[in-house]
């Protein structure tokens, strides 16, 4: 299967290609000719040509994203293949590579995601929703030297756009099924002659649910966010500027959590627990929420020899979460947690100017995290006679990094790298428990700490073979820190997890730029794997260390702009992964003997076994065109993404079988700032799941979205 697969593929590129190329000779004698266009990315920090810098980098403006559906960070796989996004409990996890994919609302993100600079740490607020973006980068393999903090497998960059002189206005309303309304705006203007403002908003609103509350009869699986985000530019001389960014967001979900169990499966009282894909049967409405606040500054002034850049920022997270563990029309087991996030970072920088033979970067970053659980509340016949158990966390996390990376031309086109980072990480945490009897005193655990001191590096050798093709190899070390499991007192913390990463790739851009051609293969070697799981008598996630995990693998780019109008894009990520010897204290589950429901864990062996959202094979195929009608300029874009399937867990027992998604849109300019647009996402009406989490109540799953489709009604000043 996996062979057909594959020669399906590379069957369809070549055809892709040849359908490219003729249509190019064909068009030979138009008068304009384009090819595939330049895109400047900050992988290195610091503006480059993505073709010239070396490390496997996707990017993609907002106008692409929008084109082949891809609406916010969940829907990152159809953009590039080798990432994925599993969403559950109110968060993302985010893997890259096979690397990460075990974040919660209790630890950072397992891969990086920067705003405009700025370190997003808590995973709740990594459900970006891409509006009102000049673009996305994501980078493929560790960034530690000069991202640094749990870039272990990659990063997400999303870069906004900056305040302009130039008055601006783009607006957008729209209605799609499910009686879900979106709207958003964008305005910039200057102010002064060396001073800009802009103000960007987005709204969402899904009035009915895709499934029903069997029980309660409300609608399941629905919500509503929106954001508001505003930059002022001061320039203050030719070299010398101030970014000032202020930025909201609030996501509302009333019964989007997963409420139904894998088809077969009975609840611990003994009733169906699956009931339809998108129906649920629990006792309330399952809700979670999230508000966001960020607030920035950017200082960049040029010394002339280099471009000295500060970047201080505070981030306010508060994330709530009322589920049922049970899932189950009985008040079993009722969770409620509120959680507090305070962060603040300050990184200050100095990178070189100039185009001679030596490039450099130094820097120093430091990073503060207060996270509160306040408190994980616990309700239900579980419980009783109490009317409730209560457990509050308070930890603390302080982070120091220096770092430095400096790029030489040994020879001509022919560029050697090396970088290195030292990172200090001090966190501690303390917890108390209570219940509702006066007559129990609540009871105050010893502190628990962590400290730890490492370094990550980076070593590149890149040569421009010719104008237009780049060869590359590098090796490079990331980790992501150590962490406490904050909803347990009882539990140990976890150590950090490393990756050793090697990489040889080629960027090339062929065919007078008509073709562009970028293949990557990589080897990453993870030391001491964070894994998530939920055993029997819990009723949190908890983390814990498995043993060593390898992930080899080939990731392929493909662009073609063959004619004026027309682009095309093949990706494709194929990934070998495996869990190394020694992995025995895995969390394991089996389905008890009919009538009782839920699921008995044990420890077992995972060695050899797939590691968790590791999937083998996925590709993407997408076009655009754009052509004149009578009535104004349109443009047809479609794309098409397959997965071949993956496991929830490491004892690969629950796997999301293959599926594939088609997404379409038509977009026509009705008058000159005008543009009609209708679309549809996942058009053949696929289910499949964001997130399956077994534990002992069952296999708890989070269906992904169901058909979708729209109108949009866009205004653009310019």
């Amino acid at each position: 299967m996996q062979t057909t697969i594959i020669r399906t593929f590379g069957m369809g590129c070549a055809s892709w290609l040849a359908i490219s190329l003729a249509t190019s000779a064909h068009a030979q004698s138009a008068p304009a000719q384009t090819g595939v266009a330049d895109i400047i990315v900050t992988a290195q920090r610091r503006n480059e040509n993505m073709q010239k810098v070396p490390i496997a980098v996707t990017a993609a403006s907002a106008e692409r994203l929008s084109q082949i559906g891809v609406a916010s960070t969940s829907d990152l796989t159809t953009l590039a293949p080798a990432v994925h996004v599993s969403t559950g409990l109110g968060g993302a996890s985010i893997a890259i590579r096979g690397v990460g994919g075990t974040g919660s609302g209790a630890d950072e993100s397992a891969n990086a995601v920067y705003i405009d600079g700025v370190y997003q740490p808590s995973p709740t607020a990594s459900l970006f929703a891409f509006n009102n973006i000049a673009r996305i980068e994501i980078l493929k393999g560790p960034q530690g030297t000069l991202f640094g903090r749990n870039a272990s497998g990659g990063l997400i960059q999303i870069i906004t756009p900056a305040p302009s002189q130039e008055t601006n206005l783009k607006a957008q309303i729209g209605y799609g099924n499910y009686d879900t309304v979106t709207a958003g705006l964008y305005a910039t203007t200057g102010i002064t002659p060396n001073l800009a403002i802009d103000v960007s908003g987005n709204y969402n609103h899904q009035g009915i649910g895709w499934g029903k509350n069997l029980t309660t009869g409300a609608d399941a699986y629905k919500g509503e966010y929106g954001g508001l985000r505003s930059k002022l530019l001061w320039t203050i001389d030719s070299g010398t500027s101030l970014t000032l960014a202020a930025m909201y967001s609030h996501a509302y979900a009333p019964n989007l959590q997963g409420g139904a169990l894998l088809p077969g499966e009975l609840t611990v009282v003994g009733t169906p627990g699956y009931n339809g894909f998108y129906n649920t049967t629990t006792n309330g409405n399952l809700r979670t929420g999230t508000d966001q606040q960020n607030y920035a500054a950017t200082f960049k002034h040029d010394l002339g020899f280099a471009t000295l850049t500060s970047i201080t920022s505070h981030d306010f997270v508060h994330f709530r979460l009322n589920t049922e563990k049970d899932l189950s029309p009985v008040p079993l087991l009722n969770l409620n947690i509120n959680s507090l996030s305070y962060s603040w970072t300050q990184e200050l920088q100095l990178a070189s100017s100039g185009d001679g033979p030596l490039k450099w970067t130094l820097g120093a970053f430091y990073y503060s995290n207060e996270l509160k659980t306040v408190p994980v509340h616990v309700t239900g016949l579980a419980v009783a006679p109490l009317a409730y158990a209560d457990t509050f966390s308070y930890a603390n996390t302080q982070s120091f990094a220096a770092y430095g990376q400096a790029t030489y031309e040994i020879a001509s086109g022919t560029r050697l790298t090396g970088g290195l980072r030292y990172t200090i990480d001090k966190r501690h945490i303390d917890f108390i428990t209570a219940i509702s009897d006066p007559a129990v005193p609540a009871t105050i655990y010893p502190r628990q700490t962590l400290e730890d001191k490492k370094p990550s590096w980076r070593v590149a050798l890149d040569h421009q073979a010719t104008r237009d093709v780049l060869l590359y190899a590098s090796y490079s070390r990331g980790f992501k820190s150590g962490l406490f499991n904050a909803t347990n007192p009882n539990l140990p913390s976890v150590r950090p997890q490393t990756v050793d990463a090697f990489e040889i790739g080629l960027k090339s851009d062929l065919l007078d730029h008509k073709l562009r051609a970028n293949i990557a293969l990589f080897d990453n070697e993870v030391k001491d794997i964070q894994i998530r799981g939920i055993p029997n008598g819990l009723t949190t996630p908890i983390f814990y260390n498995g043993a060593n995990a390898s992930f080899k693998g080939v990731d392929v780019e493909l662009e073609a702009a063959p004619m004026q109008g027309l682009t095309a894009q093949a990706n494709m990520s194929w990934l070998h992964g495996r869990y190394g010897s020694g992995f025995t204290n895995a969390l394991f589950f089996t389905l008890p003997a009919a009538p009782a429901g839920g699921l008995v864990a044990s420890v077992g062996d995972a060695s050899g076994k797939v590691p968790v959202l590791a999937s083998k094979l996925v590709f993407s195929l997408s076009a655009q065109y754009a052509f004149a009608t009578p009535i104004g300029r349109a443009t047809l874009a479609g794309s098409y993404s397959y997965n071949d399937g993956f496991y929830f867990d490491p004892q690969n027992r629950v796997r999301q079988p293959a599926y594939g998604l088609f997404n379409g849109s038509l977009s026509v300019d009705v008058l000159p700032r005008i543009a009609v647009k209708v679309w549809a996402e996942n058009i053949t009406d696929k289910h499949y799941y964001a997130d399956v989490q077994p534990d002992n109540f069952g296999d708890a799953y989070f269906p992904a979205a169901p058909r979708t489709f729209g109108v949009t009604l866009s205004y653009a000043m310019r």
